[in-house]
C-alpha cells in the first residue's frame, strides 16, 4: 500500500513538472490563436470589483456569440441593466433603466472591447510586455483542468500590478483573471461555459418598449468619424498624419466643441495586427504649459521646436505646437517607449 502511494505521488509530480515545462508564452500563443477562430459558446461570468480590500460593486455577465460573429451581453447588477448586441458591423446598447438605446458602427467603437473575452485578450496581450509571467501549474476550476498563469510586472511603476489568469486546456479560454491597478483589484471568473450550444438566432433581438430613446451616434456632428479630407476642411490647415511603415490610419474621430471647448480630432493608428499603438489628437493651438495633462511635464526638442513629454506608468503623451495647430501624441502600448514615440512624432508629414 505504502508503495503504491508513493508511485502515485512521483507520479503527480512528474505530471506537475510536465505542465509546468509548457512555458507561458506558449500558452498565450494558443489562447490569442484560439481567438483568432471562430467558435460559438454561451458564459455566465461574476465580476467583482474591490478598493483598498473592500468590495466596491460586483455585477452579472451573460454572453451569447455564435460562429457568425453575433454577439450579445447582457450585464445585470442591483443599480444597471443593460445589454449589448453586435453583428460585427453595427452595435447596439440598450439601458433599460434609462429606456434608452444607443446605436453606432463597430468601426466607431472598435476601441471597446465588444465581451469581456476580448477585454482580458488585450489586457493579456499587454501584460506579455509588460511582466514576467510564470507558469505555476495545472489546477481545476469548476471541474476544468486550468494552467494559472501569475505575473509581476517588470517596472514597478507599470499601470498594472500583480496579476493571475486561469485559462482552460481544452479551449484555451481564460475563464477567470485577478488584476491590480494601484488599490484596484478586479476579479472576473466565467461559473458556466458551454461550447456546444446552439444558439437561436432571436438572441440576438432585443425587446424594448415602443416608447425607447433612440440615439444613433453616427449621425451626431458632435462625435463622428470623418475622413482626411474632412480633417482638412474643418481645421482649415492641412494637418500633419504618420507617413512611416510600421503603423497605418485606422480612423478620425471628431468631437465637436462649444463654447468653453475647441474642436476635437483624434487620428487613431493601429499596428500591423490592427492593435491600437498611438494616436494623435489635433486642437487649434494653445498653451501646452497650460494643459492639465502635462502637469509632470518635461521639455524635449521635436519637431525642431520645443515641445513637452509626459511619462506616467505605461501612459506617454508628447506635446508640441505647429503651423497654428497643438499636437498630442499619446500611446498606453508597453512595447512603444518615449524614444520610439518621438521617432514617431519626426515622421509626421503634411496632408498632401
Amino acid at each position: 500500500m505504502l508503495l503504491a502511494l508513493t508511485l502515485v505521488g512521483c507520479n503527480e509530480n512528474e505530471n506537475n513538472k510536465m505542465t509546468k515545462a509548457i512555458i507561458p508564452e506558449e500558452i498565450i500563443t494558443r489562447v490569442v490563436g484560439s481567438n483568432e477562430k471562430s467558435s460559438s459558446y454561451y458564459g455566465e461570468a461574476k465580476i467583482e470589483n474591490y478598493e483598498n480590500k473592500k468590495k466596491t460593486y460586483e455585477y452579472v455577465m451573460k454572453e451569447w456569440v455564435s460562429s457568425d460573429n453575433k454577439e450579445r451581453t447582457d450585464i445585470i447588477s442591483d443599480s444597471e441593466n443593460s445589454t449589448v448586441v453586435s453583428d460585427g458591423k453595427t452595435i447596439a446598447i440598450y439601458m433599460k433603466n434609462e429606456n434608452e438605446l444607443i446605436k453606432s458602427s463597430v468601426l466607431k467603437s472598435n476601441s471597446i472591447p465588444k465581451n469581456s473575452k476580448d477585454m482580458v485578450m488585450n489586457e493579456l496581450e499587454r501584460i506579455n510586455k509588460t511582466h514576467l509571467i510564470e507558469n505555476k501549474g495545472e489546477e481545476k476550476l469548476n471541474e476544468r483542468k486550468v494552467y494559472h498563469l501569475y505575473g509581476k510586472p517588470k517596472n514597478s511603476n507599470s499601470l498594472f500590478g500583480d496579476v493571475e489568469y486561469w485559462i482552460d486546456k481544452e479551449r484555451w479560454f481564460i475563464v477567470k483573471s485577478i488584476t491590480n491597478s494601484g488599490n484596484i483589484t478586479i476579479c472576473m471568473e466565467y461559473t458556466k461555459l458551454d461550447f456546444d450550444v446552439d444558439i437561436d438566432d432571436k438572441i440576438f433581438n432585443i425587446d424594448m418598449p415602443k416608447d425607447v430613446k433612440i440615439t444613433n451616434t453616427d449621425e451626431m456632428e458632435e462625435n463622428k468619424i470623418i475622413t482626411v479630407d474632412e480633417l482638412s476642411s474643418k481645421l482649415g490647415i492641412k494637418p500633419l498624419i504618420y507617413k512611416g511603415n510600421d503603423y497605418k490610419l485606422n480612423r478620425i474621430e471628431y468631437i465637436k466643441g462649444n463654447d468653453l471647448t475647441d474642436d476635437e480630432f483624434t487620428e487613431v493608428y493601429t499596428d500591423i495586427n490592427d492593435i491600437e499603438a498611438f494616436s494623435i489628437s489635433v486642437f487649434k493651438q494653445r498653451s501646452i504649459e497650460n494643459d492639465e495633462i502635462f502637469s509632470n511635464e518635461q521639455k524635449l526638442k521635436v519637431r525642431n521646436t520645443e515641445g513637452l513629454c509626459m511619462e506616467s506608468n505605461d501612459f506617454k503623451i508628447i506635446s508640441w505646437n505647429e503651423n497654428g495647430l497643438t499636437y498630442n501624441v499619446f500611446t498606453i502600448a508597453p512595447n512603444i517607449n518615449t524614444k520610439q514615440l518621438k521617432e514617431i512624432v519626426e515622421k509626421l508629414k503634411e496632408l498632401s
